[in-house]
């Protein structure tokens, strides 16, 4: 791209300048502002891109709707992509008409974007098209055609769908999982039982199997609670509540298989009670009533006293028969509505803020650099409990302001459940500044000379870490055999043995020396300059990552063999120095494209379980970092439940054995 806007029309040293030029053209002559938009797609600014793609959703004629599709089609760059699929996603069903003439003439293998486009514009139209590119196109545009569907939702997609779950093709089959699961559909469980076991579909299987109706799917959420990381535990919980709720019998299997829950399952479910968004407070409190945790039960007197309790779990603490269970059902409820009916008090709230650009679509936790926040619903009024007399309350006003500021450095947002979670952590803040509200604390972090420490240091009061020893395994197995042999491979053919690997959001260091670990068992590496670099927002956490001693729960999916990799010291494990030489760790922020270039050039990028509570345009900003420090070629590693549909067109999947991983292409390649 040029360094220098290519807009014909809007003109100026200064994006700023440039995007409120596009909307004084607006004001005084529509037509000209539409053609000076669609120019502005190419600026190197991404606040003039949205601008302008906002300006074309608001204002486009036909004539125009038509440059916009052929301009799509035919571009190169992904930039300039991006900004055409976001205005067709505002143009909506409008754009619909030219998506599908331009389809009709464009060749297959380069109709992938308009595929895309068409899922954009949730036209039902567009299922009966999609669902025979899905079945009859190359890979790419067939799982392109798979989420277009998945994002038109309805029972039409869903039924287009269904088919497509007996394909051999194990990347198209993922892709129908997590379409199925986008569109809430209702899969019988006798076509789930196949996908149980599948890594990459642990998320979208999860969602099905919490809509199924079938008691059967009460233990394989089960065997999800005692496995997943934090935000798939969270789903899973959820998962739970709604299958016992829409399903009797569900509920007498709950009963019968939940005292089995492990001891780490039990205190993460106490931890949600306490501190998770009303949905998912009331779904642990009901696991942890069905597992008879005695433990939980002032904690669950508490939610029983202010929120409320479902009535499952009001109908598990009579099953029990636990003298103090019986005694919170003899208690009065709250006379405030249930949390989760006081969630939905915020629906409207919420879905403005999001136009807004205040709320991720789907954020109920909030993970910058693997770092989560939970969340819970409270109105503006002032919340009575264990928070004491005369502690400041966070309005919903002020969680945006806060929110806005978070955004604005980190790229993650807060959405109208977290309040709860964020005004019990930074209420010691608040007491430590003398500050008597959260709206004067806002107003601190945006006019005091301390204002950005602060906001740090509330950043990090929002974050907890939940990382371990090879974490997604399969996905690092195939990282061993597969991509290690091909880089070693490109770098012979090119004279450089330099293998440089970054672990983006490595939060204490775990991940890093995994791949540590997994290079040296390759062998395939010995006299070769081998950097593996770790980032993360957390200076905490970057601190835990450099001392590299670490504890039990640390280990909990380490395969054995590598107990050579560390020694024994007073308080745990540490890693041992051969490895650690390879690994070096600085404080990042995946936003700033200036300091992420002192990294230098690298082969492979581990960008897991960050995108996905990114704000969209923040996950597009990350990944043009990375895209730019990813060498020709190079490969990024995402989580199991992330994918780059509809965030960039600058990457291109391929199969890594049994994984699938992105690449960026290779000098003269498409990603087409």
């Amino acid at each position: 791209m040029s360094t220098s806007p290519k807009c014909t029309t809007v003109r100026g040293a200064d994006a700023e300048h440039r995007r409120r030029a596009l909307l004084a053209l607006e004001r005084r002559a529509p037509g000209d502002a539409v053609r000076a938009a669609l120019d502005a797609f190419a600026d190197i600014d991404w606040r003039v891109r949205k601008e302008a793609a906002a300006l074309v959703g608001r204002c486009a004629d036909d004539a125009a709707i038509g440059l916009l599709v052929d301009r799509l089609a035919r571009s190169e760059e992904p930039s300039i992509r991006g900004a055409c699929l976001e205005a067709i996603a505002l143009l909506g069903e409008r754009a619909s008409s030219a998506l599908f003439e331009t389809l009709a003439r464009t060749p297959p293998g380069r109709r992938r974007f308009l595929i895309e486009a068409l899922g954009e514009t949730r036209a039902e139209a567009a299922v009966r098209v999609l669902s025979q590119i899905a079945r009859e196109s190359n890979p790419h545009e067939a799982v392109a055609a798979i989420d277009a569907l998945g994002r038109i939702g309805g029972p039409r997609a869903t039924e287009a769908l269904l088919p497509l779950l007996q394909t051999p093709d194990r990347f198209l089959r993922l892709a129908v999982l997590d379409a199925l699961e986008r569109c809430r559909a209702r899969i019988p469980w006798r076509l789930l039982g196949d996908h149980l076991a599948e890594p990459a579909a642990r998320r979208a299987v999860v969602g099905l199997l919490g809509r199924c109706g079938d008691p059967r799917a009460v233990e394989p959420l089960l065997a999800r609670l005692r496995e997943a990381d934090d935000a798939l535990f969270v789903q899973t919980t959820r998962g739970l509540a709604t299958l016992v709720a829409e399903c009797p019998p569900a509920f007498d299997v709950l009963l019968e298989r939940a005292p089995s829950l492990d001891a780490r399952a039990r205190a993460k479910l106490r931890r949600l009670v306490g501190d998770g968004p009303p949905q998912t407070r009331a779904a642990a409190a009901l696991l942890l009533v069905a597992s008879r945790e005695v433990e939980a039960l002032p904690q669950i007197a508490s939610l029983a006293a202010t929120e409320g309790l479902s009535p499952q779990a009001r109908s598990a603490l009579r099953r029990w028969g636990e003298p103090r269970a019986i005694a919170l059902l003899e208690e009065p409820e709250s006379d405030a509505a249930p949390g989760w009916e006081r969630a939905s008090r915020f629906a409207t709230d919420g879905r403005r803020a999001r136009l807004r650009g205040h709320v991720a679509p789907s954020a109920v936790e909030i993970e910058p650099d693997r770092a989560r926040i939970g969340a819970s619903a409270q109105s503006a009024s002032p919340r009575t409990g264990s928070a004491g007399e005369g502690s400041p309350s966070l309005s919903v006003d002020a969680l945006r302001a806060l929110g806005d500021l978070l955004a604005e450095r980190y790229g993650f947002a807060l959405s109208d459940e977290a309040a709860f979670s964020v005004e019990r952590r930074l209420r010691e803040r608040l007491r430590a500044l003398g500050i008597d509200s959260f709206a004067d604390y806002c107003r601190h972090l945006r006019q005091h000379p301390d204002g950005p420490a602060e906001l740090e240091r509330a950043a990090e009061l929002l974050t907890t870490h939940e990382t371990y020893f090879f974490r997604e395994p399969e996905q690092l197995r195939a990282f061993r055999d597969v991509l290690l042999p091909r880089l070693r491979e490109r770098g012979e053919a090119r004279g450089l043995r330099r293998l440089a690997v970054w672990s983006a959001g490595c939060s204490t260091g775990e991940e890093v020396y995994t791949i540590a670990m997994l290079v040296e068992e390759s062998g395939l590496f010995e006299g070769w300059d081998v950097r593996i670099f770790g980032s993360d927002l957390s200076r905490r956490a970057l601190a835990a990552a450099r001392r590299a001693v670490y504890g039990a729960s640390s280990f909990r999916a380490m395969p054995s063999g590598y107990e050579r990799c560390f020694r024994e010291v007073e308080d745990g494990l540490e890693v041992q120095p051969r490895l650690r030489a390879m690994c070096h760790f600085s404080r990042l922020n995946l936003l700033d494209g200036v300091r992420a270039a002192a990294a230098g050039r690298v082969d492979v990028v581990f960008c897991r379980n960050v995108l996905i509570y990114l704000l969209p345009e923040a996950r597009r900003r990350v990944l043009d970092v990375l895209h730019a420090r990813l060498l020709p070629g190079g490969y990024l590693l995402l989580g199991h439940s992330e994918s780059l549909l509809h965030v960039t067109t600058a990457f291109e999947v391929v199969h890594a054995g049994d994984e699938l991983v992105y690449r960026k292409p290779a000098l003269g390649g498409s990603v087409g």
